[in-house]
C-alpha cells in the first residue's frame, strides 16, 4: 500500500494544526483508508475507510487537493475530497484506452497548472501507451484527450513536470530509458522530443522528481540502486546524465544490488531535502530510506545519511514528505502491510520512526482454481491467469516470465507475486508472502481443480505509492 500525506499517501489537513489527514490505497483492497497523524503526540490512526471502486496501487492529488486519483486497472478513477479532508466520495471510471487498454495501469499524476490534464502510464508485457485525460472544472476526470506510444518494450513507472510545466519526463523502467515530451500548454496533450537510455545497462529508470530550481532531474535507477541527477537543457528540456550518483543501499561487498530495487525519490516541504528509498527483494533484508540536502541551484549538496528501514518494504517502501513541514515522511510498507511516519533530525543527519500504524488489512483473498482450466500452451496459461487475477497482471508492476527446465511440457510462469509451475498433468500455484518465500500451494490435476478449504491470498498492503498527505 501507498500512503500519501494525502499524495498516495495524500495529505489534507491544515499546515498548523496538530492532526494531519493522509490517504492511502492498497494493491488489494477496495478501500482508500483515512488515516490521522498528530503531530504533537506523534500518534498515527486510522479514522475512516472509504470505498473505492477498485484497489489503487498508486493515487495522486490534482493541483488544490480537491480531488484524487487512483490507477485502477485499465482505467483511472476519480474522487472528491469531502469533509475537511477526511473522506473520499467516488466519481467516475475513465478507461484510459489505447493499444495498451487490456494492461493495469501503473502511475498516474496531475498536472500542477492549467489545464490541469491527468496523465496515466501502464506497466508489464505490453505497456507502450501513456494516456492524457481532461478534467471537468471541479478536477473530476471527464475524458481521454490522447493517447500516445513509447517503445514496445517499455514499462514506464513514473513521471515528472518541468518546473513551468513546458515538458513531462517518464521514467522507462523496463527499456532502460528517460524520455522528454513536451506538453501543450492548452490542451495537455504530448509531443515527443527525445528518448536517452540509461546511465548503464540495466540502470533502469523508476522514479524521477524536478529540481527546486528546475535545473536538475533527480532519477531513482532501480536496478542499479542509485539517485542519479541530470542537468537539464534550458532551451530543448532535455536531460543529460551529470555523471553524478549516490548509493541507496550500503556500499558493503555483502550486499548485492540484485537483492535489492530502488524505489522512490520526492522532494521535502520546503524543498530543501531530497528523500529516496530501496526496498528489498526478500523479507529476511530490510529496505533503506536515505535524505540529501540541496544547494539553492538545485545541485545536491550532501548525502545526509542511508539507514534500514524496519522491514523489506515488499513493493512499496514509497515516501510522501509531509506538505507542511520538513521534518515528516510517510512510508508505507506491503511486506508487513503497515504505514510509518519517520522523522527527520533537527540538524537533518538522520531519521527514526516517529509512528507506526499497522492496518492488518489481511489483503484480498480469490478463491484459487475454482473457475480456471488448464490446457494448452503457455499464451493460453497466461491469458487464464491474468484473466482470474486481474491484479496480479503484468500492469501490477512485475514482469511476467517463462522459463523452461529441461523436462519437457515443464514450465514456469511468474505473475507479481504468483508463481504458477505447469507439468504433464499438474498445476502447481505458490503464492509469495514475499518474492522468495512460498507461502501457500495449491495443486490443479488434469484440468480439474483440488479441493481447497482455503483461499489463496493476493499481495496485500499498501500499494506502489498509496499515500498521500492532504493539508
Amino acid at each position: 500500500m501507498f500512503p500519501t500525506f494525502v499524495i498516495s499517501l495524500c495529505l489534507v489537513s491544515s499546515a498548523f494544526a496538530a492532526v494531519h489527514h493522509l490517504f492511502v490505497g492498497t494493491f488489494a483492497n477496495s478501500i482508500l483508508y483515512t488515516l490521522a497523524f498528530d503531530d504533537e503526540a506523534s500518534t498515527l490512526k486510522l479514522v475512516r475507510n472509504n470505498s473505492a471502486s477498485t484497489s489503487h496501487s498508486w493515487i495522486a492529488f490534482d493541483h488544490n487537493k480537491k480531488n484524487v486519483y487512483g490507477v485502477a486497472g485499465s482505467a483511472v478513477s476519480s474522487y472528491s475530497v469531502e469533509n475537511n479532508g477526511t473522506s473520499l466520495r467516488f466519481d467516475t471510471s475513465i478507461e484510459t484506452g489505447g493499444n495498451c487498454s487490456s494492461v493495469h495501469n501503473i502511475f498516474v499524476v496531475a498536472a500542477p497548472k492549467p489545464p490541469y490534464t491527468v496523465y496515466a502510464t501502464p506497466f508489464g508485457e505490453d505497456a507502450q501507451c501513456g494516456t492524457v485525460l481532461d478534467v471537468y472544472s471541479n478536477g473530476t476526470l471527464s475524458e481521454v484527450v490522447q493517447n500516445y506510444t513509447y517503445l514496445t518494450t517499455s514499462g514506464v513507472h513514473g513521471l515528472a513536470f518541468s518546473r513551468n510545466q513546458s515538458y513531462l519526463y517518464s521514467a522507462d523502467d523496463s527499456a532502460n530509458s528517460l524520455w522528454t515530451h513536451s506538453i501543450d500548454p492548452t490542451t495537455g496533450e504530448l509531443t515527443y522530443v527525445s528518448r536517452i537510455a540509461g546511465a548503464e545497462s540495466g540502470a533502469d529508470p523508476r522514479h524521477a522528481t524536478l529540481s527546486p530550481s528546475g535545473k536538475y532531474l533527480y532519477v531513482i535507477y532501480e536496478g542499479t540502486n542509485e539517485l542519479a541527477v541530470y542537468a537539464l537543457d534550458s532551451d530543448t528540456g532535455i536531460p543529460t546524465f551529470t555523471n553524478v550518483t549516490y548509493p541507496l543501499i550500503p556500499q558493503d561487498s555483502s550486499l548485492s544490488n540484485s537483492s535489492y530495487w530502488s524505489d522512490e525519490v520526492a522532494l521535502s516541504a520546503s524543498k530543501k531535502y531530497l528523500w529516496a528509498t530501496s526496498r528489498a527483494r526478500s523479507s529476511n533484508n530490510t529496505g533503506y530510506i536515505s535524505a540529501f540536502s540541496l544547494e539553492s541551484s538545485g545541485a545536491i549538496k550532501k548525502q545526509l545519511f542511508l539507514v534500514p528501514t524496519t522491514a523489506s518494504g515488499g513493493a512499496a517502501n514509497s515516501v510522501a514528505p509531509s506538505f507542511f513541514s520538513d521534518q515528516w515522511v510517510a512510508l508505507t510498507d506491503n511486506s508487513v502491510g503497515f504505514v510509518q511516519i519517520w522523522k527527520l533530525a533537527a540538524n537533518g543527519t538522520s531519521a527514526e520512526v516517529a509512528a507506526t500504524l499497522n492496518l492488518n488489512d489481511g489483503g484480498c483473498y480469490l478463491e484459487a482454481f475454482s473457475d480456471l482450466e488448464v490446457s494448452g500452451d503457455r499464451d493460453r496459461i497466461a491469458s487464464l491467469v491474468k484473466l482470474r487475477w486481474p491484479h496480479a497482471a503484468p500492469g501490477s508492476g512485475f514482469v511476467v516470465s517463462f522459463s523452461e527446465s529441461i523436462e519437457e511440457h515443464y514450465y514456469q510462469l511468474t505473475i507479481h507475486m504468483v508463481k504458477i509451475r505447469k507439468g504433464a498433468n499438474v498445476l502447481i500455484a505458490r503464492k509469495f508472502a514475499s518474492p522468495m518465500e512460498i507461502y501457500s500451494e495449491a495443486r490443479i490435476k488434469d484440468g480439474v481443480a483440488s479441493k481447497r478449504d482455503k483461499s489463496l491470498p493476493s499481495p496485500q498492503g499498501p500499494g506502489f505509492n498509496p499515500l498521500t498527505w492532504n493539508l
